[in-house]
């Protein structure tokens, strides 16, 4: 084996080794001035010593320079394609899927938690810009007990009629009544009518009759309206925490839910010889929304 030794300008000596292989090898210096990078300083080498360029995918870097702050990177358009930038949305944003072949992208989440406001008295509901659904409760108030007489006991009002719809295309406020219980009837007197409960013209649930124990009758402009017959005396219509769209039979006593435990719509109870009904629960209007 052949060496050259080269002597360093001030000290020191480069020694170039010829190890005795088969062929030539040709050692061919740049044409300019600088750093001859050896293998010994490659198996080390960091990152800061990279200034230029870009390190592509199959090397293992990313094939950019520069991206979005905080921004999210997908892959590239193949395995080893440059890396994309989506960026950062918008505050509330989801990243959404558009399936293979197409980079995700920032959008409005669709829909929101389902919220839940209930009236007990008159009031105005304004739809929030980000509900996308609407749905009502209407339960109008509960009928006056009929006062007894000798030798008969009264009779019970009745309930408070119930109706409801689904997607209510609301825009501009909606003004709601709230139907009030019906007082009482003195002894041999009948008990007060329930009052109308209503959302706007969308929606509306009458009264339960203060003469008898014939419920009030639910009646709606849109959607479905339902009669409550139920047996007994006790306020057991619409009373509980739950959804309130259920099946409502036509002539069993059943206890029905609306939200936040109110009891709505039940009828007074029937005086008791010579005695006073009493008064009956007042309606309620439960709005639901998405958004």
């Amino acid at each position: 084996m052949s060496s050259v030794v080269i002597a360093g300008n001030t000290s020191g000596s480069v020694t170039l080794d010829a190890p005795a292989i088969a062929g030539t090898t040709v050692l061919t210096l740049p044409a300019v001035s600088g750093t001859v990078v050896t293998t010994a300083t490659t198996t080390g080498i960091s990152g800061s010593a990279i200034t230029t360029g870009t390190v592509g995918v199959s090397v293992g870097g990313t094939g950019v320079n520069t991206t979005t702050a905080y921004g999210v990177l997908a892959g590239g358009t193949t395995a080893t394609g440059a890396f994309q930038n989506i960026g950062t949305g918008t505050a509330a944003q989801v990243l959404t899927s558009n399936g293979p072949g197409a980079l995700a992208t920032w959008q409005t989440a669709a829909g929101g938690q389902l919220q839940t406001q209930v009236f007990t008295a008159p009031g105005t509901w304004t739809k929030p810009s980000s509900a996308t659904q609407v749905r009502v409760t209407v339960v109008g108030g509960g009928g006056g007990g009929f006062g007894g007489t000798a030798p008969s006991a009264g009779s019970p009002g009745g309930f408070g009629g119930y109706a409801f719809t689904s997607n209510v295309p609301v825009s501009a406020p909606v003004t709601i009544t709230v139907g009030s219980g019906g007082n009482g009837g003195a002894a041999g007197i009948a008990g007060g009518t329930g009052g109308t409960s209503s959302f706007g013209p969308f929606v509306s649930a009458t009264g339960g009759s203060g003469s008898s124990a014939t419920p009030g009758t639910g009646t709606v402009s849109s959607g479905t309206a339902i009669s409550i017959v139920a047996a007994g005396n006790v306020g057991n219509a619409l009373t509980g925490a739950g959804a309130p769209f259920v099946t409502l039979p036509s002539t069993a006593a059943a206890a029905y839910s609306i939200p936040a435990g109110y009891v709505a719509g039940s009828r007074g109870t029937g005086g008791s010889v010579s005695a006073s009904g009493s008064g009956a629960i007042g309606g309620a209007v439960v709005v639901e929304f998405v958004g």
